[in-house]
C-alpha cells in the first residue's frame, strides 16, 4: 500500500513530543495486527472494528498532521479514496 508505512508503527512520542497533546487514542497497523492476531477482530462485529479503527488511523493523523505535514495527510485521504473503491 502506498504510503501506508507512514502508519505501519506507533508515531515516536520522543521525537513527536506533542503528539498526545492532539491524539487521545493512537492507532497503527501495527496494533490493528496485534488485535488481529489475538482475536479481537474475530467477531461478528469484527469488521466494524477493524474500520472504526483503520478511521482512528486517519483522524489521528488529520488531528496531528493538519497544518504541520499536508504530505502525510494527502496520503492518508488518498488511503481513503482507495478503500472506497
Amino acid at each position: 500500500m502506498e504510503g501506508g508505512e507512514w502508519f505501519d508503527k506507533p508515531v515516536d512520542e520522543s521525537e513527536y513530543t506533542d503528539y498526545r497533546e492532539y491524539v487521545d487514542n493512537p492507532m497503527c497497523f501495527q496494533a490493528m495486527k496485534a488485535k488481529a492476531s489475538g482475536g479481537q477482530y474475530g467477531t461478528v462485529h469484527g469488521l466494524d472494528s477493524v474500520r472504526r479503527d483503520l478511521q482512528l488511523i486517519a483522524s489521528n493523523c488529520n488531528l496531528f498532521c493538519g497544518g504541520r505535514y499536508p504530505e502525510v495527510v494527502a496520503i492518508v485521504n488518498h488511503l481513503r479514496q482507495v478503500r472506497r473503491e
